[in-house]
């Protein structure tokens, strides 16, 4: 099978080149009038590559490799090429183009400014050359070499304009030209400067006039890029991207102070600023504030996918705020659609002392984009301000923060629809405050959301470690978990995982196929949510698991709230979903047989139920509750009465019967009434009567008891006496008539009849029937025929 070969290609070149560009045009040396390259000057080109097998295996061994340029993107014959013997290590090599001989690569290829295309083909069996790679810029630097000629030819192959030397304007020979246009002045023009600063190349900012320029040799430089430090020359500049590693700074020079100073030579319509990987430790505050001007700070943030409590030291671009107060990271542009950060690693100064620091504030943005943010060591990690609209934040890390999100009280308008996608707000340190010993704390508000309104938010596979969510926000907020996890896996605790508190009147909160999961035995909690303001909270699917019993889910202390569990999978060591004061509440599981519970009402759960267990009808001062497995019916509570209107068919398995207080123990006892069955849809109708002087009596049914009934069966009972009593004429227009009997002789009659409306003849009842395919060998109580309970019906 042919072999593929992966070749990460990148092209670097030192600043050197870039220097020698700027520096070169200085030099007064003779050279010759064909292009050559000046003494010092390399002629190579530093190229890295990684190189893998066709198994994803990085190669260690030493393997062939040939290097090409040519003038097109595909086809052509090759400008230049040479074969080197690389030796790799770890997939990885480092070669210099044209080190194989004493010339290099000729600088005539870059001459021109034609575009060039470098090809690269590994020596092994059926490799075909890669597709090549454009050259950028940087390599024409090699024409840096040129800068002492014209054209080719030297200075001295010229002559100046004015035919003196005080101008220094020089012109090909048999050229014409107007001094005017050029700039030139005579030599009675004064130059002047208002003075410059050491170390700083001057500039003419008028034909007359010198000033600094942004171009700084430092006297003590620490790399190439403190060397010279290029504000405004932005050579790497491409589509607005900046690098903060070319400004100097102009306060204290760290990362924070580079930074503000690429953000502040931004154009008006914004700009991405990257920072290269690497750690910086910097003390000025960053502030993106200028309105409606949108920066991206972007950085490296490794490899994401490993994560493990902390990102990798290697390859990312890691910031370390060291004050312990102030904001590290202000946004506050007014947004944009692509403005925001990514790939940057924020530490702050942790907490072996006071510690007020914050590491993100986003404040006045719209639509902006947070990406593999990892955020640790601050008192609030992400601070959210006003006016915060259409927010995603993806993959975000949060660890080791008093307040992993937080917006304080007091805000008037917080915005709506923030998201976030994926990522892990936990803490693993015991120093944090309230931690100590092997203890690490758990903070129930961890994530704080205490000001604002308007607020719409979503959390998606998040995972809540140690750090639980309050919201409290005055009026009418809403938030949803989705897919997410709360765990407390480090020391007990009695806070609440989820607190939703007495200003969050009308809120709405939903839990939707998440999960909640309390390690630690000893934690004493009474409920894993507490709700306090009159709010909405759903529970639909998830999973929550107690280490050891509590006495419910939910505790409610407002009898405002209201509350709905819908289909939760586990419910272990839990002994009740809700408790407290509510409006509200409806709990539900099917899959696992726990009963619906309904108080408040109305409530509405679909058509054609089967019930399978007792009825309770009573008032809803206190939760009923009813059992529906593989219910698909309507079941509409219509009062707080307790009156229970049930629409389609009803399969109880138990007895149908009232449940009253005994009339003559009402405080101490209950009174049972079961109902009647059979196996017909039957009705009975009965009475008392007086027969006439005849010893007969007339019978009068209802209207409608022809158009109900069928099939009539009838009793007579004398009473007080004795007589043949009989039916002399059966049910005809309503009536029926008794005869046989004595003068005002009392006669107890009963009447059924079978129903025969619409829909008992389109529903008629089944007596016997087989059960279906996947309910076989199974029972609706497999302990009253010795079989367990994994043989009931609906467990799987």
């Amino acid at each position: 099978m042919r072999k593929h070969f992966c070749l990460a290609l990148q092209l670097v070149l030192t600043l050197l080149f870039v220097m020698v560009s700027i520096l070169a045009v200085g030099q007064t040396a003779q050279l010759s009038v064909q292009a050559t390259v000046a003494p010092g000057v390399p002629r190579l080109v530093k190229f890295n590559g990684l190189l893998k097998d066709a198994s994803g295996n990085l190669l260690t061994n030493t393997v062939g490799i040939t290097f090409a340029i040519y003038s097109e993107q595909t086809g052509g014959a090759p400008l230049w090429q040479e074969t080197q013997n690389v030796q790799f290590l770890q997939g990885h090599y480092t070669v210099f183009l044209g080190e194989t001989t004493s010339a290099g690569i000729p600088a005539e290829l870059f001459v021109s400014g034609q575009p060039r295309w470098l090809g690269v083909r590994a020596l092994l069996a059926g490799e075909d050359e890669q597709p090549r790679v454009l050259l950028a810029s940087v390599p024409y630097a090699l024409k840096a070499a040129d800068a002492d000629t014209l054209g080719g030819l030297p200075a001295s192959a010229f002559m100046q304009a004015n035919g003196v030397n005080s101008t220094g304007v020089v012109v090909a020979p048999g050229s014409s030209v107007d001094a005017g246009k050029l700039g030139v002045h005579s030599p009675s023009s004064p130059v002047t400067t208002p003075g410059g600063t050491v170390g700083t190349i001057p500039e003419f900012d008028s034909p007359t006039d010198i000033t600094n320029s942004p171009i700084v040799v430092n006297s003590t430089p620490t790399d190439l890029t403190d060397v010279v430090a290029m504000a405004n020359l932005q050579v790497r500049k491409m589509e607005n991207v900046l690098y903060a590693d070319q400004f100097p700074g102009t306060g204290n020079h760290d990362i924070g102070d580079k930074i503000n100073q690429a953000y502040a030579s931004c154009p008006a319509n914004g700009c991405k600023i990257k920072v290269a990987p690497g750690i910086y430790s910097f003390t000025t505050p960053i502030s993106f504030s200028i309105l409606n001007k949108p920066v991206v700070l972007e950085g490296v943030a490794g490899d994401t996918s490993t994560y493990s409590g902390y990102p990798p030291s290697e390859g990312t671009t890691e910031l370390y705020y060291t004050p312990t107060s102030g904001t590290a990271i202000t946004m506050a542009t007014g947004g944009g659609t692509g403005t925001g950060i990514q790939g940057i690693t924020l530490f702050g100064p942790g907490f072996k002392g006071s510690n007020t620091a914050v590491g993100l504030f986003i404040t006045g943005e719209i639509r902006q984009t947070y990406k593999d943010l990892f955020i640790s060591g601050f008192s609030a990690g992400l601070q959210i301000g006003s006016n915060v609209y259409l927010e995603n934040f993806y993959n975000l890390q949060m660890l080791d923060n008093v307040k992993a999100i937080y917006t304080a009280p007091g805000l008037t308008r917080t915005g709506e629809n923030m998201a976030f996608f994926g990522g892990v707000l936990t803490n693993k340190s015991t120093s944090l405050p309230g931690g100590g010993g092997k203890t690490v704390p758990f903070y129930p508000n961890c994530v704080d959301f205490e000001g604002g309104q308007g607020i719409v938010v979503s959390f998606y596979n998040i995972s809540f470690d140690h750090c639980g969510v309050t919201v409290n926000i005055p009026g009418g907020q809403q938030f949803l978990f989705s897919g997410s996890h709360f765990e407390n896996p480090n020391g007990p605790t009695t806070a609440d995982f989820l607190t939703i508190g007495s200003n969050c009147v009308s809120c709405q909160v939903i839990l939707s196929a998440s999960d909640m999961l309390e390690d630690p035995p000893g934690s004493n909690r009474t409920e894993m949510i507490s709700m306090a303001g009159g709010s909405r909270l759903v529970i639909v699917g998830g999973i929550y698991v107690a280490a050891e019993p509590i006495p419910q889910l939910v505790m409610s202390t407002n009898n405002a709230n209201a509350i709905t569990v819908l289909g939760v999978d586990k419910f272990n060591a839990i002994t009740s979903w809700v408790g407290g004061a509510f409006a509200g509440m409806v709990t539900m599981n099917p899959r696992e047989y726990q009963p619906l519970t309904l108080a408040g009402g109305p409530i509405i759960l679909g058509s054609d139920p089967k019930i399978h267990g007792s009825i309770t009808s009573a008032p809803l001062s206190a939760a009923q509750t009813w059992t529906f497995p593989n219910s698909s019916g309507t079941v509409m509570l219509t009062t707080k009465g307790g009156d229970a209107e049930v629409l389609g068919d009803i399969d109880v398995t138990g007895a149908k019967h009232f449940k009253i207080d005994d009339p003559l123990d009402p405080a101490n006892k209950y009174l049972y009434h079961t109902s009647v069955e059979s196996p017909d849809m039957m009705n009975i109708y009965n009475g008392t009567t007086a027969l006439d002087s005849n010893g007969e009596a007339e019978i009068q049914l209802p209207d409608w008891f022809g158009a109900l009934n069928r099939d009539f069966r009838y009793q007579l009972s004398c009473i007080g006496g004795f007589a043949p009593v009989y039916v002399a004429r059966e049910i005809e227009n309503n009536t029926f008539r008794i005869a046989g009997g004595t003068s005002g002789l009392k006669v107890s009659w009963q009447v059924t009849g079978i129903r025969r409306d619409a829909y008992a003849e389109a529903h008629p009842s089944p007596v016997e029937v087989e059960k279906p395919v996947g309910e076989r060998g199974h029972y609706l109580h497999p302990e009253l025929f010795d079989a367990s309970q994994d043989k009931a019906i609906g467990v799987h």
